[in-house]
């Protein structure tokens, strides 16, 4: 018998003597305001026995059927307000795509036990973490991360699929879902099933948790804005992994968008640096395979540092031709869809070799 619900039986027996009557009030342990009563009538020529058995499969069958619903919130709670009809980018960026899909995710987690989503104003948070207070606080960084993404790069294209976020309480759930592939990941993005799946470690804290969760939010929160930004086309490793890595330094605490340098990076790429000449044009052509490669804890370092010269650097050292390429790209791929033409538009005028100097003195 399952045990979401409680089950008492009543006998009533009719006047007459003959009618059984068997009586039943069935109340769900999940949410005890939602019960039933049944009552099941024998006919005196029956077998009680064999019927009562019958009965009981009948009575132990029955299933309650639990919507998961939005975590009740204040109405103040600016990050828990539930948006379907607006957007900053306008009303008119809800296409039908992106409707089906928010009532796709909506369903896909009905009667999951413990799980429930909330719509933030740009997101469904799907999860099981039962502090309210981590959950209050991750909701608002993705929130607080979107922002930011779209003040450096502002949407263009209509929306056509809501962005999901699925936060879990226990390692061993996430493993579980995003299977080997994420084996050593605390957080993926993940394009087919267009969610970004974000895993605790267990032996931290629960502020711990908290903070190092909120931390992976940034960086892949940022993979999945651009992805349906940019057109849900493949993207520039350079850029897609180098502009998560900058905006790990987003300080969400600031409504102006403030990024600062991550902790341990400068000392990193100094130790690159250390190890020779940067070869920028080689990290331009890198596919994601390529990119993933033996090296790629190097290649994370020079993609965010490069993003971080291109984003804060090139601007106070007198070299604002390069503060334009990031926007460049994000044209280039938007118009053609294609990663390696928009690296190659976005990067036309400029001397490599004189940018590498560059990039070196800063």
């Amino acid at each position: 018998m399952m045990t979401d619900r409680k089950i008492i039986r009543f006998d009533l027996l009719h006047p007459s003597g003959q009618d059984l009557t068997a009586g039943y009030f069935v109340m769900s342990t999940r949410e005890p305001g939602r019960h039933i009563f049944l009552f099941y009538r024998l006919h005196p020529m029956l077998e009680v026995d064999k019927a009562m058995r019958t009965v009981l499969k009948s009575v132990d069958s029955l299933e309650f059927q639990f919507l998961a619903a939005p975590l009740q919130t204040r109405q103040s709670d600016k990050a828990y307000r539930a948006s379907n009809t607006r957007s900053p980018a306008g009303k008119s960026n809800y296409t039908p795509e992106y409707l089906s899909s928010r009532q796709q995710v909506i369903d896909n987690i009905r009667n999951y036990r413990d799980w429930f989503y909330l719509e933030t104003e740009h997101f469904i948070i799907v999860s099981n973490i039962r502090s309210r207070r981590s959950l209050k606080t991750l909701a608002e960084t993705i929130e607080k991360s979107r922002s930011a993404y779209s003040a450096y790069f502002p949407l263009r294209l209509p929306i056509r699929a809501v962005s999901t976020v699925r936060l879990f309480q226990e390692r061993r759930d996430y493993l579980h879902y995003v299977g080997t592939a994420g084996e050593h990941t605390i957080g993926m993005w993940m394009p087919l099933k267009r969610e970004l799946a974000v895993s605790p470690l267990d032996f931290l804290s629960r502020g711990d948790k908290r903070e190092m969760m909120a931390g992976t939010l940034t960086h892949e929160g940022f993979h999945q804005y651009i992805h349906f930004a940019i057109g849900e086309v493949e993207n520039a490793p350079w850029f897609n992994e180098g502009t998560a890595e900058y905006f790990e330094g987003l300080d969400v605490g600031n409504s102006r968008f403030e990024v600062k340098a991550v902790e341990g990076r400068l000392e990193a790429v100094r130790r690159l640096l250390k190890r020779g000449r940067p070869d920028f044009a080689a990290l331009f052509r890198m596919t994601l395979p390529e990119f993933y490669d033996g090296n790629v804890e190097e290649h994370y370092v020079l993609a965010g540092a490069l993003m971080y010269y291109l984003f804060k650097g090139a601007a106070v050292t007198d070299k604002a031709e390069y503060t334009k390429v990031p926007e460049r790209f994000y044209q280039e791929i938007i118009e053609s869809g294609d990663w390696r033409k928009a690296t190659e538009n976005a990067w036309k005028g400029i001397d490599l070799q004189q940018f590498t100097e560059d990039f070196i003195t800063f």
